[in-house]
């Protein structure tokens, strides 16, 4: 079998032995359907179908004739590695029956390729009881699949059971798992179905509560986190308009609680939303949190998010850690607080929320002396955002406050239909360029207040920014540049990216001292460079010299890569015109 990229599955000496004149009598029987060996190449490419807006009841499919399959024998499939990250040979076999509104199945599957490892599967239904008995078994030996794919500390042997018989509406089962002969985690689930009102949808309660010692299956140094004895229990319902309430959200381990519920309508919003938790080791110890990118670690963290649509729309949330510690940084402080409204969609008026933060970081350090100067040890701001249902996020602050250095942002964010389109614009004013100076490697002077107006659509990588800004007695620790940008200046730049190129529309720094003009444009086939620079006295930066200076030019690059370039320089006394061509051979 293939697809638009080639050739998927690949079946040999395939074997149908089946009664035909059982059709007569409505049934399908099949005495054997086996196959030599089936080879899954990769997973075949389906075209996205769209899910129907209904839901409905589950009941196995009434058809007009029974199927019976006395026999089904795989003698070897092979799946190939892109499928489970490694080639794999296993054997199934089995048996399927569907007779009116009635099914039963038995599968196993043997894995053959020299490593332990067996599926086995047995399950019935009966449209007519609602009775669901589901048994599942799963073992395998040191180095198998699951152990692999979950990234399991050594690799363990893993057993996998589940065990539940019980009315569909009123379902029930029992999971296990366990590694090495030992069960680290056991639980049960359930589904309960609820009346629907009359000409409506039944609904569903659901429930989930496992419970264990995890810490043979994390990483060692997560151990701790973790501890060996941790819960989760979930407990719920969902109506048949689809309006979810979580009555009960718990998680509980060593080093971290967390306990929440809420109430959530089918159009998606809250009507109530409690959470709270908090990371903290019993004996006060800082705790390694499990994260990737560098050991990350807190002494404490507390979580709390509340709102109750009862009692107005606001809602409020706070998140406090103490000694945050990663690779490079530390803050003995940091905290976020503050809240906003949420307002339910009404006839004729959409929903909406806005969210309204203050955040600090005090005592912030940093291993990097050049961003510990610049940043300073309290960085603090706030950050602003509304959102109409149907609308873009819309950030109507967000600021950075620190040193010497105020920044901040506002603009719009667009969803899929807009390809998340960004419209923002930035203010940045820094009093003293000179805390800047250990970072960029400039013996940096002055200040600065710059203003970045941009238009980006990141899928398509396309852009269009203008900054501007003014600059104050700036100096970059040049002898022959810093009498050139002191005192008052300008600077204007213009730049864009589409599909048919990359330009710097505009380019322009002014001081008392300096003009200077430009304008690039680049794509994959050719290349344009036009500058033009002015200085009306040029003995402030060559005492020796009297007078005015300029240097003007351009640069090209053609489809074949030949570069032609053309410079006309003037100094006091002296004017030079010069021309160079370099071919694509250099």
């Amino acid at each position: 079998m293939a697809d638009a990229e080639g050739v998927w599955l690949r079946m040999e000496d395939l074997t149908l032995n089946w009664n035909r004149s059982a059709l007569f009598g409505g049934r399908v029987e099949v005495e054997e359907l086996s196959a030599g060996h089936i080879t899954i190449l990769r997973a075949p490419i389906s075209e996205a179908v769209a899910p129907n807006p209904e839901a409905s009841a589950f009941a196995l499919p009434e058809l007009p004739v029974s199927i019976n399959i006395g026999t089904l024998d795989a003698a070897r499939i092979t799946l190939g590695a892109t499928l489970l990250g490694e080639e794999i040979a296993l054997s199934v076999t089995g048996s399927v029956a569907l007779d009116d509104g009635e099914g039963t199945a038995v599968v196993v599957a043997q894995r053959l390729d020299g490593t332990v490892g067996r599926f086995e599967i047995t399950g019935a239904y009966s449209n007519s009881t609602r009775v669901l008995a589901l048994n599942m078994d799963l073992t395998e030996e040191p180095a198998g699949i699951v152990a692999r794919l979950l990234d399991l500390p050594g690799q363990p042997a893993v057993r996998l059971t589940l065990d539940g018989t019980a009315p569909i509406d009123d379902y029930s089962a029992d999971l296990s798992i366990a590694t090495d002969g030992t069960e680290r985690i056991a639980g049960a689930f359930g589904l309960l179905t609820t009346p629907a009102p009359e000409g409506g949808v039944p609904g569903r309660n659901f429930r989930l509560d496992v419970q264990g010692d995890v810490t043979t299956l994390i990483a060692p140094e997560y151990r701790d986190f973790f501890g060996p004895d941790v819960r989760l229990a979930v407990q719920g319902a969902r109506d048949g308009a689809g309006a979810l309430s979580l009555s009960q959200l718990e998680i509980a381990a060593a080093s971290v609680e967390l306990s929440g519920s809420a109430d959530i309508t089918a159009d998606g919003w809250p009507e109530r939303l409690a959470l709270r938790g908090r990371i903290g080791a019993p004996d006060g110890a800082p705790v390694l949190l499990p994260l990737s990118g560098g050991a990350t670690s807190v002494q404490s963290a507390v979580l709390d998010v509340q709102f109750d649509g009862a009692e107005g729309e606001g809602w409020g949330a706070s998140f406090v850690i103490e000694d945050f510690d990663r690779p490079g940084m530390f803050i003995p402080d940091l905290t976020l607080q503050g809240g906003g409204t949420i307002t339910r969609t009404l006839p004729g008026a959409p929903g909406a929320f806005t969210l309204d933060l203050d955040y600090a970081a005090r005592g912030l350090q940093l291993d990097d002396p050049g961003l510990a100067e610049a940043l300073g040890e309290t960085v603090s701001g706030v950050i602003s955002l509304a959102r109409s249902e149907g609308g873009p996020v819309s950030i109507d602050a967000l600021t950075i406050n620190g040193p010497g250095i105020v920044a901040r942002a506002e603009g719009t964010i667009a969803g899929l239909a807009e390809r998340f389109r960004v419209q923002s614009s930035i203010m940045l004013t820094a009093d003293r360029l000179e805390r800047f100076a250990a970072l960029t490697g400039l013996d940096l002077q002055g200040a600065a207040d710059l203003s970045i107006v941009s238009d980006i659509l990141p899928l398509d990588g396309t852009f269009d920014l203008a900054l501007t800004g003014q600059t104050r007695d700036l100096a970059f620790g040049i002898d022959a540049l810093d009498p050139l940008t002191g005192g008052e200046g300008q600077i204007l730049i213009g730049a864009a990216r589409d599909t048919t190129g990359t330009r710097i529309e505009q380019f322009e720094i002014t001081t008392p001292a300096l003009e200077a003009t430009g304008s690039l444009r680049l794509t994959s086939a050719e290349s344009e460079a036009v500058f033009d620079l002015r200085i009306p006295d040029v003995s402030l930066s060559l005492p020796d010299l009297q007078g005015a200076a300029t240097l003007r030019g351009t640069a090209m690059r053609d489809a074949a890569g030949v570069i032609v370039a053309q410079v006309a320089a003037g100094l006091p006394g002296v004017t030079l015109d010069i021309a160079a061509a370099r071919d694509a051979q250099g």
